[in-house]
């Protein structure tokens, strides 16, 4: 395998030059796709997360008390039942 960098052509010589070459050439095909994958997962589970924190949200009803402020434990109570 060859190792191209900035026009440059970088090629293994010794038995143990091309050995690591191929290690390394199989490593990189493996991470890259691994990261994307990591990635995804965070972007997924954040998605879902959200969706769920807002779907809750919608379920129960905000109550005010006389001066507009929530009253946040009848919210509470309205959960529980």
């Amino acid at each position: 395998m060859e190792a191209i960098t900035i026009g440059c052509n970088i090629e293994a010589v010794t038995t143990g030059g091309k050995i690591l070459s191929v290690i390394v050439g199989v490593l990189g095909l493996l991470i890259i796709p691994m990261f994307t994958v990591y990635v995804n997962n965070i972007v997924s589970v954040f998605h879902t997360v959200t969706t769920a924190a807002a779907e809750a949200a919608e379920e129960i009803p905000e109550k005010t008390d006389e001066n507009g402020k929530k009253n946040l434990s009848e919210a509470k109570t309205m959960k529980k039942q």
